[in-house]
């Protein structure tokens, strides 16, 4: 065969250099794939946190309580599959947790916690939301003292302590928030926490109640919160939480075989967001909210309840104050400033049977019209008639020296003597008994 010029095999030299210029340009867009892959995860399961809180929010608001945990160690098989426990008799003291469950004290503070799975079937949430992205159930930790309807407070309990790692410290600190009562920054506790073992999954349940990954002791970072030896936990979050939520730094770091591993993600329940109304579940009657302002009519209420327009009241209408509230500015600081005057009512509603003008009090044949006048040192009311300048009836009344007869008697104790000049009327008398008066 004749021989074809211009023509040659591949060399292995060859087929080596494009491996390598080919594994080159892929190391780092499979680098990439990975971190975008690890990143999904994450992703995805602080997503099934933010559901799964606010499937927590319904169920405080209809319960007036939290829910307690539900069995890690079950799965499908079991009726109490994603059920919340119904008793807290027989729970096993942690960190023993071969019952799927645990209540731990903390002999310092005195806060107690229940450490368990996420109820989901009481939160009536589907069973693939108490699972983390990588199949493995998330760690459900509440308040117990929260999750009894008697002693709940809706304003938190906060028994559950939380820490970050510090770079710069080499240790494990406090995680803080502003108090804006004290002006101090101090200790942030939550009431609830919701808790992924992470990628490694070490210390955690799987689907099928299987606890696959044993967990081990600190000083590990990546142990401290599946040991369940602490009410205190380690967030994936760092730093102070601000208003706004965010955190300084963050903990977690994947060196993996050293201490300073960490790879669980957590999600605080600091607040509770119940900015709606709803249907109590324990007074079906009632219809309830925990939103600080109420606005009808008004776009932004100052106030619990705050109305623009009429009230219509058919019904009693109770109060401890009626008030006059005036805002204003200081003319020298320039500061808001509000000024109150209000006075404490005995009764602003219903009949009162002395002032009635009829036979019944002894004037017959009469209109039911009143006036304000004094008598013999005390202030009354008299019945069908118009008052003199001397603050008597110009229309006889039935009285003794001592009693009206057709009208009823306020001590003079009660009211603060006084008139109005001339071209002036009474329009009112004021909290302090004294007459307003006003411009004919």
């Amino acid at each position: 065969m004749a021989q074809r010029y211009g023509e040659r095999g591949v060399s292995l030299v060859e087929v080596a250099l494009a491996m390598l210029v080919v594994s080159l340009i892929m190391t780092p867009l499979l680098m990439i794939y990975n971190a975008e892959y690890k990143r999904a995860k994450v992703n995805k399961t602080l997503g099934t946190f933010n559901s799964l809180q606010e499937a927590l929010n319904r169920y405080i608001n209809e319960n007036d309580r939290y829910p307690m945990p539900a069995r890690l160690n079950l799965n499908v098989d079991s009726d109490d599959f994603g059920l919340q426990l119904t008793t807290l008799a027989g729970i096993q003291d942690c960190p023993t947790m071969t019952d799927g469950v645990c209540s731990l004290v903390d002999p310092v503070t005195g806060h107690a916690i229940l450490i368990g799975g996420v109820p989901f079937a009481s939160l009536n949430v589907e069973a693939g939301q108490s699972l983390d992205a990588w199949k493995n159930k998330i760690v459900y930790v509440v308040t117990r003292d929260q999750t009894d309807a008697v002693g709940f407070n809706p304003d938190g309990l906060r028994e559950i302590g939380l820490q970050y790692y510090d770079e710069a410290t080499g240790q494990r600190e406090t995680v803080t928030t502003f108090d804006a009562v004290s002006g101090a920054t101090v200790p942030q506790l939550v009431d609830a926490l919701f808790i992924s073992m992470g990628d490694a999954g070490r210390g955690a349940f799987n689907a099928d109640g299987v606890r696959e990954a044993a967990c081990g002791d600190p000083p590990p970072l990546d142990n401290q919160n599946c040991s369940f030896a602490t009410t205190t936990f380690l967030m994936h979050q760092g730093g102070a939480i601000t208003h706004r939520g965010r955190y300084g730094n963050s903990t977690r770091a994947f060196a993996e075989g050293s201490d300073r591993y960490y790879d669980d993600l957590t999600h605080p329940v600091e607040y509770l967001n119940r900015a709606y109304w709803n249907e109590n579940a324990n007074v079906a009657e009632n219809v309830v909210t925990d939103l600080a302002f109420v606005g009808i009519g008004q776009g932004e209420p100052t106030h619990t309840l705050d109305v623009r327009g009429d009230v219509m009241v058919r019904g009693n209408l109770l109060t401890n104050d009626i008030c006059k509230i005036t805002y204003g500015t200081d003319p020298v600081t320039n500061m808001p400033t509000v000024e109150t005057n209000c006075f404490n009512p005995v009764k602003i509603y219903g009949n009162e049977a002395s002032m009635i003008c009829d036979d019944m009090n002894g004037v017959s044949g009469v209109a039911p019209s009143t006036g304000i006048g004094m008598l013999n040192g005390d202030t009354g009311v008299v019945c069908a008639s118009p008052i003199n300048e001397a603050g008597e009836p110009i229309i006889g009344q039935r009285y003794d020296a001592d009693n009206f007869v057709g009208g009823f008697r306020i001590p003079a104790a009660g009211f603060t003597a006084g008139g109005c000049s001339g071209m002036q009327r009474v329009i009112s008398i004021n909290a302090s008994g004294g007459v307003v008066c006003s411009a004919l």
